[in-house]
């Protein structure tokens, strides 16, 4: 079993019932709210951090924002690349012109499979003249 190590997060008001997205990327929905990440080109406030706890609407969410931690995958992640979320808050490879959240420390070949990530936020967009290969 794989060790995880200690997160920074930032407390935020869940926006929605979040009780079954545990480690899946966020977004900031508005000021002090958070929900599910589903669009990684948008801007800063749609890749905020990694969901550390299961809160329901209203409760407090614990977004972790530095160090290192599970991030649940929306299919093949490459250890070592940056990650963005997909449309379901999942983290997939980011490319070209897409705001990332970390980066992979091991590589995942099934959606929903749980990998360690390095949380870098605030987000960073990555260069549209990025060649991804």
């Amino acid at each position: 079993m794989a060790e995880f190590g200690r997160v920074t997060a930032r407390t935020m008001q869940a926006n929605s019932d979040m009780r079954t997205v545990q480690h899946h990327i966020l977004r900031q929905s508005s000021a002090g709210f958070s929900d599910v990440a589903s669009n990684p080109g948008g801007g800063h406030v749609d890749v905020i951090g990694v969901l550390q706890n299961k809160p329901n609407s209203a409760q407090n969410a614990a977004v972790g924002i530095m160090g290192e931690t599970k991030v649940v995958a929306g299919g093949t992640c490459t250890a070592g690349a940056m990650l963005a979320p997909n449309g379901s808050g999942r983290a997939i490879d980011a490319t070209s012109g897409d705001f990332t959240v970390g980066m992979g420390l091991e590589a995942a070949t099934t959606d929903g499979e749980k990998i360690r990530m390095l949380l870098r936020i605030p987000s960073v967009q990555l260069p549209t003249s990025l060649q991804v290969s």
